[in-house]
């Protein structure tokens, strides 16, 4: 088995000069795999894997006299995305030409994105982006190698699901 971890986290390195907050940056992600051999011919692979941003968005500055670091906005924009997912990976040497693969997916995203079109002090341009999406994915695949040939039969279906919100923020924002 094997676990890797990451974890980003700044106090902000950006200020919004109208609010007087700093941007903050807060990213996650982990993943898992763990490997299985029940025999000499069969190969098993599990990864699950995810990730959490939970985060200010990012602030761009329209005038270019202005110091890169610090930005306008009328209020703090988010970005906050969680992604799930799983997959398996299963090889069976039926032969020792012939091979079968099958491998079987699932993902999950949610996102929200909020950003201040404008670049101002004053609500002109804010935009909420939001994404919920699913997606189930499995492919079998036959494939052969012997001396004089290489060949690949593969069958995959995907199903996705995914609602996306594109919105104007209240001026209160």
């Amino acid at each position: 088995a094997r676990l890797a971890l990451v974890d980003f986290r700044t106090d902000g390195w950006t200020k919004n000069l109208t609010t007087g907050n700093n941007i903050d940056k807060n990213n996650s992600a982990a993943r898992l795999l763990i490997a299985w051999q029940p025999s000499d011919r069969l190969k098993v692979l599990l990864n699950v894997h995810g990730n959490r941003t939970d985060s200010d968005a990012e602030l761009y500055n329209a005038d270019t006299d202005a110091d890169f670091y610090e930005g306008t906005s009328e209020y703090d924009p988010v970005l906050k995305v969680d992604t799930l997912g799983a997959s398996v990976k299963a090889e069976w040497d039926m032969s020792d030409d012939l091979v079968l693969t099958s491998i079987t997916a699932y993902d999950d995203l949610d996102k929200l994105h909020q950003e201040d079109g404008d670049m101002t002090p004053i609500s002109i341009i804010a935009t909420e982006y939001g994404v919920n999406s699913r997606s189930f994915s499995q492919e079998l695949r036959l494939s052969s190698t012997t001396q004089n040939s290489h060949w690949v039969d593969r069958k995959s279906t995907r199903l996705n699901s995914s609602h996306t919100d594109i919105s104007r923020m209240p001026s209160s924002a």
